[in-house]
């Protein structure tokens, strides 16, 4: 077995046994953005006309996060700044026509260990008419014995663009931590006018910790980053013209071209599959590969990293 088949098979989820007194609590968060029209139909600004969540999630657009007028930043994270057990979570956000959204986390997304019940998280995010939506989320961080799945879904418009990263990190290495998680599944899947054309698929804990840590070898980082859109063009053409290889010690990318479909080989994204032996490592190749939109963004959403 290698690396690629370790993460490959999503289906062989290990669920915690169900037992005990763990109760399930399931917090949902609802946000979208609308743009402001100038008398000649121009989008001018963008502001935020929903924004709503309850227990655990917490949902916040600050004033001042970004520079440019056109674009708005959506903060997710939980009580706490993390998922305890029997934890779910539930967010919807629509970035409306010519909307710049960013949606991120202040900080890691620390999964704690489940004994009965897993943690789950799920994001469903529609893109309008010429919106760009950036989900670039800190890295998730499995403690020993966690369990955790998670699932994004991306509906796009045609004329839409989409940036999304889904990562997670060993566990917490500075404590001997490594790769214990007790199961782990993430999927995304990204459709345009309801037809899937991209699908990642991640799963871990099919197998004994000592063969995942063999495996894993020295990568502590694994994760995805999608380009999608006509906002995005001359980004993933850099990265499928090999522009960024080697410039990143410790990084290992693979870059895949996104197709409208099966019968039209118009490349219009890529699917890029990364590991890494730090966090920092990921850190700096995504402000590489990402350079020309920090400022659309209005800001870098890992300038603190």
């Amino acid at each position: 077995m290698d690396l690629g088949d370790l993460l490959r098979d999503a289906d062989d989820f290990v669920q915690p046994s169900i037992g005990g007194t763990a109760v399930p609590v399931r917090g949902t968060g609802r946000a979208a953005f609308q743009p402001t029209l100038s008398c000649a139909g121009e989008v001018v600004g963008v502001r935020n006309t929903i924004l709503e969540s309850s227990h655990p999630v917490r949902l916040s657009v600050p004033r001042y996060a970004s520079t440019n007028r056109l674009s708005q930043w959506l903060y997710v994270s939980t009580h706490g700044g993390g998922l305890a057990e029997g934890q779910d979570t539930a967010v919807d956000v629509t970035a409306g026509r010519g909307c710049t959204v960013v949606v991120t986390t202040p900080s890691f997304t620390r999964i704690l260990q489940c004994d009965r019940l897993g943690c789950g998280q799920t994001l469903r995010c529609t893109a309008e008419e010429g919106a760009l939506l950036a989900y670039l989320p800190h890295p998730a961080v499995c403690y020993s014995g966690a369990t955790f799945q998670k699932e994004q879904e991306f509906y796009l418009n045609d004329a839409a663009s989409l940036v999304a990263v889904d990562w997670l990190t060993a566990g917490r290495v500075a404590l001997g931590e490594r790769w214990e998680l007790r199961g782990y599944r993430s999927t995304t899947n990204i459709y345009i006018r309801d037809k899937l054309v991209c699908n990642n698929a991640t799963a871990l804990g099919n197998c004994s910790l000592q063969k995942t840590q063999t495996i894993m070898g020295n990568n502590d980082v694994i994760g995805t980053l999608v380009l999608i859109g006509p906002a995005t063009d001359g980004l993933y053409g850099r990265i499928l013209q090999g522009d960024l290889k080697g410039r990143h010690n410790g990084l290992d990318v693979k870059a895949t071209p996104i197709n409208r479909d099966k019968n039209n080989r118009e490349v219009i994204g890529v699917n890029v599959q990364f590991f890494a032996e730090t966090t920092q490592q990921v850190y700096d190749f995504l402000r590489d590969a990402l350079q020309d939109l920090i400022p659309v963004f209005g800001g870098d959403p890992f300038c603190d990293m």
